[in-house]
């Protein structure tokens, strides 16, 4: 019996050396992160669509650069602000963790709900813009007095240049053309305005925290607002 010792020794030794080794051969691999995105740039508001690409991984953590969150999978997320974001993934497995990042660019934009106010022989009058910027810097939308008269859509000539604005509309028969610039991140507008190619007086709008739809039910209700055009001449006393 003495003599068998030694091999029953060996035999254990043999069997513990296999299955460490097979225990490091089954070894989880460790997770790789990757995603894709739609684009890469974007004018404020932006929706940006993340795509997961990830391999070896059960869960994931998104942060958008911006204080938002998410543990979705695959994910879509607005940029309501202007700015450059960093975007970083976490994929973890159980090979453990790893994380990869990259950069978005949100540029300002006019897209919102402004209220604007102008002047015209010492007159104050409000209103309400719905705008909305493309990527091509034309500003499309359409404007109501604050009394909920006046409703008119932006002609096609309204546009952005960098700073620059130009916002124009018929009021009747008169051609409404506002001039002026936006400040550093689009949410203050300021300017002179013209009324068929006359100098008229000053305007400001500033821009609202949300959108609503503005409007009347048919849509073309601008001699409504009789005091303004009685101001310009269109309405004799």
């Amino acid at each position: 019996m003495k003599n068998l010792l030694p091999i029953v020794f060996l035999f254990v030794g043999i069997v513990i050396v296999t299955l460490t080794a097979c225990d490091k051969d089954e070894a989880a691999p460790p997770p790789v992160a990757s995603f894709m995105m739609d684009k890469t740039k974007g004018l404020a508001p932006c929706t940006i669509y993340f795509t997961n690409q990830s391999t070896n991984a059960t869960s994931y953590q998104w942060n958008f650069g911006d204080g938002g969150v998410s543990a979705l999978q695959n994910v879509y997320y607005e940029y309501t602000s202007s700015g450059n974001f960093t975007v970083t993934l976490t994929a973890t497995g159980e090979g453990g963790t790893n994380t990869i990042s990259q950069n978005v660019t949100i540029e300002p934009s006019l897209t919102g709900q402004w209220e604007k106010t102008f002047y015209l022989q010492g007159t104050e009058y409000n209103g309400t813009m719905n705008l909305t910027q493309n990527e091509n810097n034309k500003i499309m939308g359409d404007f109501v007095f604050s009394d909920g008269s006046g409703y008119t859509s932006l002609l096609s000539t309204s546009s952005v240049n960098g700073s620059s604005v130009t916002i124009e509309w018929m009021l009747s028969t008169y051609r409404m053309k506002f001039e002026g610039f936006a400040n550093g991140n689009f949410t203050y507008l300021s300017g002179n305005y013209y009324v068929d190619g006359q100098y008229k007086d000053q305007w400001s709008a500033t821009k609202s925290s949300k959108m609503k739809a503005i409007g009347n039910s048919d849509g073309n209700d601008i001699t409504k607002h009789d005091c303004f055009l009685k101001d310009i001449g269109q309405i004799k006393e």
